[in-house]
This record gives structure tokens, C-alpha cells and sequence, in this order.
């Protein structure tokens, strides 16, 4: 059974896939010293993204999320988890050049991403 909002959804994330440079920024907004970097690949099944970010940041850790959405509706979700055991769950909007990551509670209670270009 075919899922057309789903498949125009998943279709939306390809221009996450590849290897991008990360730039992390404390609370106060500025930049943290190192450089990190994140792939996104698609899953087997192409109906879920694999995102792995590494951050070469002492105290930061690396990360594993799986994004998806829902194919009755098309509203994404990011699986979020990292090597010191938090998980959490963040809401997702895509648009045009724009990815925003949110969720209830402290400490990151929205994120945006601005999506420059693929790491070379």
C-alpha cells in the first residue's frame, strides 16, 4: 500500500544526505573550539535517515539519530542518542535551506540548522 505523503516527505530529507561540517556553539552563542563532522545516509529501506555526528570537543559526545516521519501526515521525528546514554525525542521541520529540530524541555529546547554546503 503506497503512502504518497510519506514518500514526499522522505523525499524532502535527500538534500541532508552526505557528510557536512559541524560548528558547535555553547548557550551564549559563540563557537566552540574543533571541528566535528555528520553523515546522513539512508537506512536500507530508504524509509528512515541515519544520522551519525562526530564532535571533536572535549566534553561533547558523538551521536546516533534516526530520522523519519509519519506517512499519514508527513511530520518528521528525529531519534536522538549518545555515548553517554541520553535519548531524546525532537520534533522536525525541513524547508528551504532551514532544518529545525525541537523538543520539550531543557537543556536544547529548539535548534536550528542552516544548511550550507556537503563537506568536501
Amino acid at each position: 500500500m503506497g503512502q504518497p505523503i510519506a514518500e514526499q516527505a522522505l523525499l524532502a530529507l535527500e538534500p541532508l544526505a552526505g557528510e557536512w561540517a559541524v560548528e558547535a556553539k555553547g548557550p551564549d552563542g559563540q563557537a566552540w573550539p574543533g571541528e566535528g563532522r555528520a553523515t546522513f545516509e539512508w537506512y536500507k529501506s530508504k524509509a528512515h535517515l541515519v544520522q551519525r555526528t562526530m564532535i571533536d570537543v572535549p566534553g561533547a559526545p558523538d551521536s546516533t539519530s534516526i530520522i523519519g516521519c509519519d506517512g499519514a501526515n508527513g511530520s518528521y521525528f528525529q531519534l536522538y542518542s549518545d555515548e553517554r546514554g541520553v535519548c531524546r525525542i525532537y520534533e522536525m521541520s525541513i524547508s528551504t535551506g532551514e532544518w529545525h529540530l525541537q523538543r520539550a524541555g531543557a537543556p536544547f529546547p529548539y535548534l536550528t540548522y542552516r544548511k550550507t554546503s556537503p563537506r568536501s
